[in-house]
């Protein structure tokens, strides 16, 4: 299979209808979606409202933003989201109060968040693989899942964490490669800040990024672990001093209101048992757990996993619209198929190919690749060693967040609910997309035609990733909202 000649321009047209279809995609969940209907969007949209009508944060406590019943509120926890949507809304405010208005512009935010986050996984995928095809399966992989598209589309935090997410990893690849230049530890910086402020389950990332700086500074060149202190220190310090520059006011505020408690959890329990009715009081609250099973009933006796993995791929509204069965079961059989290969024993050279140039370079259209061993078919330019630690953090980020989900359901609230490990979404996407550049790579070497193979499997994951989307738009969701009650009807009507 012979690709057609690949150049700069028809990269940018590719990627120009690409921004286009991530924003066209979110903005019809957006747009098509009853207020309210996504999960727990009420709750949090009182937040966004506290801030566009005063014009100051609220506090955690205040009757405004109380979720009713349950008690508390999401003021409680990191809310740049909600800041910057309330103060977006704000001057909009003084001329129309109508709600539909106001909660489109809220949702906007979170749409063209979530386009910025597709031109970061871009850029993470030009840095991971040399091939354009792998970069736009990996890409796509990540951005066009279609619950990814989804988490744009309502008002949340979580979109603005997919997107730190993004900025983190791309900037420890950067990083890596850089030697920590700068720009490096200034976009590290900025995806912290961005992380800090957005969604408590998404900072196992910024542990993994730490882990990775203190690495890059280990010199074993003698024999010996050795660290290189003055450059650690004095990039150290200066992404420190970023990170709490843009994150310490949010921090040393909820100390001062909250007693101390800087991360407002207790805060927020706390108010939670004093506000709310007294079935949903947290010391009467009947879990899993207190109720004396192990965690292992979860998965026993439960469609725990079940739900969690469908609701990943593409569960919508109140958990109740769901795409066709067989996207979830291709879905299935790649993501096994693909981690599998990451086991492949390869050996040998692979041949001289054709690949995109570099973008930080003046080259244009294709260069010549040479011969080079298995190792350096993705993370070229890293040396194994440490691209071996970044898989390990990668694999660590994806524990947790995975964890913490199994045990919040467990020991807290039964919610399994996909949106809560889409942080993992990159590590994961980017352990696939590795697993079928390895399988490009055994063809390749082993097998007469090899490399003609690989494309087409490659490109025949491209198909179905694109084909799962449109289905899901045009054949679940779409047609959904065509018969029941959708707020661009709600809209039309109501003015």
């Amino acid at each position: 299979m012979k690709l057609p000649k690949y150049t700069k321009h028809t990269e940018h047209v590719l990627e120009c209808a690409f921004y286009l279809l991530v924003f066209a995609t979110i903005a019809v969940f957006a747009i098509l979606q009853p207020f309210g209907v996504p999960p727990d969007e009420i709750n949090r949209y009182k937040v966004v409202q506290y801030i566009c009508i005063h014009g100051k944060l609220p506090i955690g406590s205040d009757p405004e933003v109380i979720i009713g019943g349950y008690g508390a509120s999401y003021a409680f926890q990191p809310i740049l989201s909600y800041i910057i949507m309330g103060f977006i809304m704000r001057p909009i405010f003084q001329f129309s109060q109508d709600s539909f208005v106001l909660a489109y512009v809220a949702r906007f935010v979170n749409v063209f968040i979530g386009v910025i986050m597709a031109y970061f996984v871009r850029k993470i995928a030009k840095e991971v693989f040399d091939s354009p095809v792998l970069q736009w399966l990996f890409t796509l992989l990540v951005v066009l899942l279609p619950q990814n598209l989804f988490l744009h589309s309502y008002v949340n935090t979580d979109s603005m964490a997919a997107l730190a997410t993004a900025i983190i990893i791309y900037a420890c690849i950067r990083g890596m490669k850089t030697a920590w230049n700068t720009r490096a530890c200034i976009t590290l910086a900025m995806g912290i800040i961005l992380c800090a402020l957005s969604y408590y389950n998404a900072y196992s990332v910024i542990l993994c990024s730490i882990l990775l700086f203190l690495f890059s500074f280990m010199d074993f060149s003698s024999g010996k672990m050795k660290l290189r202190m003055r450059p650690m220190l004095q990039k150290g310090i200066f992404i420190s001093a970023m990170v709490l520059l843009g994150i310490g006011w949010w921090f040393i505020r909820n100390a001062i209101l909250y007693d101390g408690d800087f991360i407002g959890m207790t805060a927020r329990m706390k108010s939670a048992a004093e506000t709310c009715i007294p079935m949903f009081h947290p010391d009467l609250k009947e879990t899993i757990q207190s109720a004396g099973y192990p965690i292992t009933y979860l998965f026993r006796e439960t469609l725990f996993l079940h739900t969690l993995y469908e609701s990943f791929i593409a569960t919508f509204g109140t958990m109740d619209i769901f795409t066709y069965p067989w996207i979830y079961t291709v879905y299935r059989v790649i993501f096994a198929g693909s981690l599998l290969c990451l086991l492949l024993p390869l050996r040998g050279k692979l041949p001289t190919v054709q690949t995109s140039a570099p973008e930080n370079t003046s080259s244009r259209g294709t260069v010549e690749r040479p011969s080079e061993s298995i190792t350096e078919t993705y993370l070229r330019g890293i040396s194994n060693g440490t691209k071996q630690f970044f898989n390990v953090l990668m694999f660590l980020d994806m524990v947790i967040v995975a964890g913490l989900c199994v045990w919040y359901s467990y020991s807290w609230d039964y919610q399994p609910q996909g949106r809560y490990v889409l942080p993992l979404l990159i590590p994961l996407m980017y352990f696939i997309s590795v697993g079928i550049s390895k399988l490009d790579a055994y063809l390749t070497i082993h097998v007469a035609h090899g490399k003609q193979i690989a494309l087409m499997i490659e490109f025949l994951i491209i198909t179905f990733v694109i084909a799962a989307l449109a289905s899901t738009m045009l054949g679940s969701v779409i047609p959904y909202y065509r018969t029941h009650d959708n707020w661009l009807r709600l809209a039309l009507q109501s003015w």
